[in-house]
């Protein structure tokens, strides 16, 4: 089964509209209750990938359904006609429309439609940059979970440019070079009308309402793929909107295997799902204990999730 990319009310396309699918992952104990949490992978990456699926496996353990939803152009969901990573253009309205179905259900894949508050969003990478722009965007997101998220498309770019570069032993071309290229790449975008700086979340964060929403952000001073740095540019903007947001934040430092860039949930996973645990369970108005965590040892109980239980939707 599949879904659209989000289309308003009014029938308004945002971007060409297209079939997306994704993998819905039941929490072991799922019912029509169970909260729901959207999983956005990153560039180059999709439902299958390592990081995605490992994320979809912690939230399970912590108790939560999972739909992991694919970008146009990517895995299992259709091809467009431009064929280009499309950032701020489509990408918040790709991840929407897995949010609306999410919560909707119009094909009871979860047992039937959900209070849209019991409907999260994690994203990491260009997947996380899409979250914080639909936050934006979509008043009724209740709360979104985001590690190493790019502050815009340039900064999404231009590390992973540096880093290939010194990779060919030219890395001192790397400051010369950043701007004309990246102009050249949002260039023949806009040639084909898409516009990769459409929905920042500088752009997108003061249009959301004052309901103090909560947005945890994870980021890695080792990260040579997105700048930790950015995540200040991103707080930043939050601070500009107490009464919109209500920030948290952790800052950390390690590699995984000689891996930097949205690896800490495999790497330090009990921390990490201790983290999801506290943040999603206040999100949904749920007891720590409820996704398995004993609050003195803040260790987590062990349950049976390895049963195959993918659905593809």
């Amino acid at each position: 089964m599949s879904y659209n990319s989000r289309v308003d009310k009014e029938g308004k396309i945002f971007a060409e509209t297209v079939k997306l699918t994704g993998w819905f992952l039941p929490a072991p104990k799922h019912n029509a209750s169970t909260p729901r949490i959207v999983l956005q992978h990153g560039f180059k990456s999709n439902s299958n990938m390592h990081r995605t699926q490992f994320f979809a496996y912690q939230l399970r353990k912590l108790g939560f359904s999972v739909l992991v939803n694919n970008f146009r152009d990517h895995c299992y969901s259709a091809d467009t006609k431009v064929r280009v990573n499309q950032w701020g253009h489509a990408g918040p309205y790709d991840t929407l429309g897995a949010w609306d179905y999410a919560v909707n259900d119009p094909d009871s894949v979860f047992g039937g439609p959900i209070d849209a508050k019991f409907v999260g969003v994690l994203g990491f990478s260009m997947g996380a940059f899409t979250t914080v722009s639909l936050f934006g965007l979509e008043a009724r997101v209740p709360a979104v979970w985001v590690d190493a998220p790019p502050f815009d498309p340039k900064a999404g770019f231009a590390m992973g440019f540096a880093s290939g570069l010194a990779d060919k032993r030219a890395g001192l071309l790397a400051p010369i070079l950043i701007n004309p290229v990246w102009a050249n790449i949002k260039e023949a975008a806009k040639a084909k009308g898409v516009d990769l700086d459409e929905n920042t979340p500088a752009k997108t964060l003061p249009k959301g309402p004052d309901t103090k929403r909560p947005i945890f952000w994870v980021g890695n001073k080792d990260d040579t793929v997105v700048a930790y740095e950015d995540g200040a540019k991103l707080r930043a903007v939050l601070d500009k909107y107490p009464k919109k947001y209500e920030y948290h934040g952790w800052h950390l430092k390690g590699k995984c295997n000689g891996k930097d860039h949205c690896e800490d949930h495999i790497r330090i996973p009990d921390e990490y799902e201790a983290k999801m645990c506290t943040f999603w369970a206040g999100v949904f108005g749920l007891e720590e204990s409820s996704c398995g965590f004993d609050k003195t040892s803040r260790r987590l109980q062990t349950g049976d999730i390895h049963k195959d239980e993918r659905v593809v939707v």
